[in-house]
């Protein structure tokens, strides 16, 4: 049985996916993280070239974001990107892969509106229907109609689900993509600037998992409530004395899956562990005393650790170049066995590709990065003060606060002024907050 719930408050929703009891994955958008937080795929942006590497046949933009993003010279329909833009220009680019912790986004002068059936493309004129159209009359009506009606400097591409509608319910769509790509010239000015962010974060998640039928759908916000009765009836408000979270043990979950070590069913356990250039996964025997010199013994408890790998990779948001080291298989055969079940269970992820055993002996797995991982958000700073606005909203009583230097600081800060003020509200009195120099830099304490 899955369940869907949600949290929120004004700084953060966390949205996560439940299959009984056990978490299975977990969806955060924050505000502040850090300056490139917002920088999401699909957003798009006025940016400036500030520098043009012919070696590289690639530009560098400044579009706000922390880092620069990286323009490629494909992505401006041709080979020298020398003669494509110059420093100091503005370009209007769409962000194709996320920021990550050293490098900046990837970003694309080809820009995509996506509606439902269409995919509008500012620029470059051209209508594509889908070939997987079974009527090529319908195919041909549509082209015709759209090429009439359509933008002449705009392009459509029809998906393969438009072949239930007629040209002009695609064309309604279509049009309504025009207006938002028109509104979007209106916004750019003589500096960087958002021009538009595709879609709300929770209507994201909700069409990622619109395949599955959740039996229970709760949510503690009610923005997110009314933003998620737009899609489904089954909606349901939560109210209670405790914490939506706490009471589906959601919180303690979350601690289990920011640690090192995740014990396995039986005995035995997995290590995770990430650097700058990697994630270091180990398979270890623990304890367990059954016959560990049989290769089948040793596979059972390797096939058993994909599978727990495979939830972690998921829950954790585990991505970039993935190093298992299962229990050593002396066989050719048990190690061939072991590859194929890799290939199954990583298939089964269209982030993932694998890329067999090293000569060292390991498995290695690449996972296309989509946000940041759990333990990246959880060890901000940030993570402290919300747990902190949290707690103090289910709190009974005029308290005050205890903080030491650097959660005082970060509590000032303009991130979290929305969430305060909603606590202040929720509690119908103003807490005190005071710096103690005593306490560790992130720590508070709780005084009547």
């Amino acid at each position: 049985m899955y369940r869907l719930a949600i949290d929120q408050i004004p700084a953060e929703t966390r949205v996560a996916i439940l299959n009984d009891d056990d978490l299975v994955s977990l969806h955060i958008e924050r505000k502040g993280l850090s300056q490139h937080a917002p920088v999401q795929a699909g957003n798009i942006y006025w940016g400036r070239v500030v520098n043009v590497v012919p070696s590289l046949q690639a530009a560098f933009v400044d579009f706000g974001g922390k880092e620069n993003g990286f323009l490629p010279a494909k992505s401006l329909g041709c080979d020298d990107i020398a003669k494509a833009v110059q420093n100091g220009q503005y370009v209007c680019v769409q962000v194709k892969k996320e920021p990550s912790e050293d490098k900046g986004a990837l970003l694309s002068a080809k820009i995509e509106l996506n509606a439902q059936d269409c995919i509008l493309t500012p620029l470059h004129p051209g209508i594509n229907v889908s070939r997987k159209f079974t009527n090529p009359d319908q195919r041909h009506e549509m082209q015709e109609t759209l090429r009439n009606d359509l933008a002449p400097d705009c392009g459509l591409i029809v998906r393969t689900s438009a072949q239930d509608l007629t040209a002009e319910q695609v064309l309604t769509q279509a049009k309504q993509l025009q207006k938002i790509w028109q509104d979007m010239l209106q916004l750019r000015a003589k500096h960087p600037v958002l021009l538009y962010a595709p879609t709300d974060f929770i209507e994201q998640v909700w069409q990622r998992y619109a395949s599955v039928s959740f039996e229970e759908i709760i949510i503690e916000g009610m923005e997110a409530f009314r933003v998620l009765k737009h899609f489904t009836a089954d909606a349901q408000l939560y109210s209670d004395s405790q914490a939506l979270f706490e009471r589906l043990g959601i919180e303690e979950q979350i601690e289990q899956a920011l640690a090192t070590e995740v014990p396995l069913v039986g005995g035995g356990s997995i290590v995770i562990e990430r650097t700058k250039a990697l994630i270091a996964i180990d398979v270890n025997m623990g304890t367990r005393t059954d016959q560990y010199d049989d290769d089948g013994n040793r596979l059972q408890l390797n096939l058993m650790a994909l599978d727990a790998i495979k939830q972690q990779m998921e829950l954790r948001n585990l991505s970039g170049q993935i190093f298992i080291d299962f229990v050593r298989l002396k066989s050719i055969k048990a190690r061939n066995r072991l590859l194929e079940a890799c290939k199954t269970v990583f298939a089964q992820d269209k982030r993932c590709q694998l890329h067999g055993f090293t000569r060292l002996g390991l498995v290695e797995v690449s996972r296309a990065r989509n946000g940041y991982g759990l333990d990246e958000l959880y060890n901000d700073p940030l993570s402290t003060a919300l747990a902190l606005v949290r707690q103090l909203a289910y709190l009974r009583g005029r308290k005050r606060i205890l903080m030491g230097a650097r959660l005082f600081r970060l509590w000032r800060e303009p991130v979290l002024k929305d969430s305060l003020d909603w606590l202040e509200q929720r509690l119908g009195y103003r807490i005190d907050y005071i710096e103690n120099d005593r306490l560790a830099p992130l720590s508070y304490k709780i005084e009547e």
